[in-house]
C-alpha cells in the first residue's frame, strides 16, 4: 500500500475526506521531527513545508515531495533531483489572501497607519499626520505570476496604474507596460510603490540593491512579500536612513527570525510583518484540491498531468 506522510497539521475532516476518496493509500500525520523519523522508512509520499537534507537516507522509499509552499528554496531540491524525486509545489493557491495583503500594506503605507498606531502605544493624538491615498498613484509588481495578476486587477479596479516586470516580457491584463528583469530600474524610477513577488532563484538572489533603490522616488515605497534573499538589505537600510525612498513594507528577511539587534526594527519607517503573508486560516483547505489532484496523477502514473512540477531552469 502507498504510504502518504502529512508533516503538517491537517484538519481532521479533510484528513477523513481524503482517505475515503483514496482507500488505496495509507494516509499517516505527524507535526515533530521525532515522529517523522519513525515513520520516514516507509514512506513514498511526503507533504510539507520543510524537510531536513539529513532525514533523506532514511526515507529510501520517497519518490515523491508535495511542498505546501509556493517556492521551495527551503527544502534540499538538487538532492531530490539526484535521487529521481518528483517536486511539486501549491503554487496559485495564495493569490487571494497574498493580493489582499498587497493591497493592505499600500492603503497602510499611504495613510501612514504605522505612526498612527506608534502614537496610540504613547497616548499622542497627533492629526497632522499626512493622508494619501492610493488611487491615481503607480505600483510596480515585480513577479507577474498568479499572485502579481491578482494583484494587478485589484489595484487597477481601485484606479492605480499598474506596471511590472516579468521574465519573459509579454502583455498581461490590467498592466499598462511589462519590463525585464533587466530593465528592473525604470519599473522603480515609475512607481509609487513597488511590490515585490519574485521566487528566489540564482537569477534574482539579491537582484533588488543599489541602483533600484537610487532610482525610486523620495515619496515611494518598497513592499517584499516576495523572498528576503532577492534585496540587498544592506542597501535598503542605506536608502532608508538616506531618505531615497519613504517607507518599506516587509513580510521576508534574508534571516529569519529577524536578528533581534537588526537596525530594521528600530526604524520609524518600517513595517515588519513575521513571514505570515502567505498563511492563512483556510490554508489547507486552498491546498488539499492542488494535492488530491496530484495524488490522483501520481496513482495513475500520469506524472505529466501533476500540477507545479518543479522546472530546473526556471528555478521554481
Amino acid at each position: 500500500m502507498t504510504e502518504l506522510v502529512f508533516f503538517h497539521t491537517v484538519p481532521r475532516d479533510l484528513l477523513q475526506d481524503l482517505q475515503a476518496d483514496f482507500p488505496e493509500v495509507h494516509i499517516r500525520q505527524c507535526t515533530s521531527s521525532r515522529d517523522l523519523q519513525a515513520i520516514l522508512q516507509q514512506a513514498e509520499i511526503l507533504v510539507t513545508f520543510k524537510f531536513d537534507p539529513a532525514l533523506l537516507e532514511q526515507a529510501p522509499q520517497l519518490k515523491w515531495v508535495q511542498a505546501l509552499s509556493t517556492g521551495v528554496d527551503t527544502l534540499p531540491v538538487d538532492r531530490f533531483l539526484e535521487r529521481g524525486i518528483v517536486l511539486t509545489s501549491t503554487r496559485g493557491i495564495h493569490a487571494g489572501h497574498m493580493s489582499e495583503l498587497a493591497l493592505m500594506a499600500m492603503l497602510m503605507l499611504a495613510r501612514k497607519m504605522h505612526l498612527v498606531f506608534k502614537n496610540q502605544m504613547r497616548r499622542v493624538w497627533d492629526q497632522e499626520i499626512p493622508q494619501d491615498e492610493i488611487a491615481g498613484k503607480t505600483v510596480g509588481i515585480l513577479g507577474l505570476g498568479r499572485i502579481g495578476r491578482e494583484v494587478a486587477q485589484k489595484a487597477s479596479f481601485l484606479g492605480m496604474r499598474v506596471i511590472g516586470v516579468k521574465n519573459r516580457p509579454q502583455e498581461v491584463a490590467q498592466v499598462s507596460r511589462v519590463f525585464s528583469l533587466e530593465d528592473m530600474d525604470e519599473v522603480f524610477a515609475q512607481s509609487d510603490y513597488v511590490i515585490n513577488l519574485l521566487p528566489l532563484t540564482e537569477k534574482t538572489r539579491q537582484c533588488i540593491g543599489r541602483s533600484q533603490f537610487d532610482s525610486m522616488r523620495k515619496e515611494a515605497c518598497f513592499i517584499n512579500l516576495g523572498r528576503g534573499g532577492s534585496v540587498d538589505e544592506q542597501a535598503l537600510l542605506r536608502a532608508l536612513e538616506s531618505g531615497s525612498l519613504r517607507a518599506v513594507f516587509s513580510d521576508v528577511f534574508a534571516e529569519e527570525p529577524l536578528p533581534a539587534d537588526s537596525p530594521f526594527w528600530d526604524m520609524e519607517n518600517v513595517i515588519i510583518m513575521p513571514h505570515l503573508g502567505g498563511m492563512s486560516v483556510r490554508y489547507m483547505h486552498k491546498a488539499m484540491p492542488v494535492i488530491r489532484h496530484n495524488l490522483q496523477a501520481y496513482l495513475l502514473g500520469r506524472l505529466a498531468e501533476m500540477k507545479n512540477v518543479y522546472q530546473p531552469e526556471q528555478g521554481y
